[in-house]
């Protein structure tokens, strides 16, 4: 999360993303051959599963690993059930849920960032120079 206070404590980070990176890369592609002898490879099977990782990845939240698998459980639900009572419906039935959510909470369901009671963002001050919101309030903080 700080990459700068891990080097100062002697950790390598630039080794330690690079293996995460790969290993990342490695179990990639395990699954994409695992899964190419289920689901069958040819053109044009990327735009078809595309659209729900758009929509997993939205309902899950930017960053969160929990929102991921909450995501695509409750994705892959709704559009196995949505494909079998309303077959004329399958991509609404994929992206209402996904409006749904970005109506009621932006940053998807548990997602780690921050968010007021009207659904917007919070976001943290930056920093202030000492004694600007006293000037700005009309205080004198100057010593006399």
């Amino acid at each position: 999360d700080d990459p700068e206070m891990a080097r100062g404590v002697g950790i390598n980070v630039h080794g330690i993303s690079m293996a995460v990176f790969a290993l990342g890369a490695l179990l990639a592609a395990v699954a994409g051959v695992v899964a190419g002898g289920f689901v069958g490879v040819y053109p044009g099977a990327d735009f078809e599963i595309l659209p729900y990782a758009f929509v997993v990845v939205i309902v899950g939240g930017m960053g969160s690993l929990k929102g991921a698998m909450i995501g695509s459980l409750l994705v892959g639900l709704l559009d196995n059930f949505g494909k079998a009572l309303f077959p004329e419906l399958s991509y609404f039935t994929l992206f209402a849920p996904m409006a749904a959510i970005l109506a009621v909470r932006p940053t998807g369901l548990p997602s780690s960032l921050p968010v007021d009671r009207r659904g917007g963002l919070r976001v943290p001050m930056v920093a202030v120079r000492p004694g600007a919101l006293a000037a700005a309030r009309g205080i004198n903080l100057a010593k006399s």
